[in-house]
């Protein structure tokens, strides 16, 4: 018997996504893979972190004069 299950790892148990029809105690072998189409989303502590430290970097005080945002200030012709 062949089953198909999606499942996220925790760091320590693969937490099934849905309900499965398992038999219980019974010593199963896993092939494990991770689909290559798949970008796992960065955590919210991760994207958190991510932001305070662009906080934390970010330059205060600077002043641009309105004629360095125009296009001729931007773009050299």
């Amino acid at each position: 018997m062949t089953t198909t299950i999606q499942a996220k790892f925790d760091g320590r148990v693969l937490v099934p996504e849905e309900p499965i029809d398992l038999p219980v105690n019974e010593i199963l072998t896993l092939d494990v893979r991770q689909p290559r189409f798949v970008r796992a989303m960065p955590s919210m502590e991760l994207r958190r972190n991510a932001h305070q430290q662009l906080a934390v970097d970010a330059v205060s005080g600077v002043n641009l004069p309105d004629s360095a945002l125009q296009r001729d200030g931007i773009y050299e012709d």
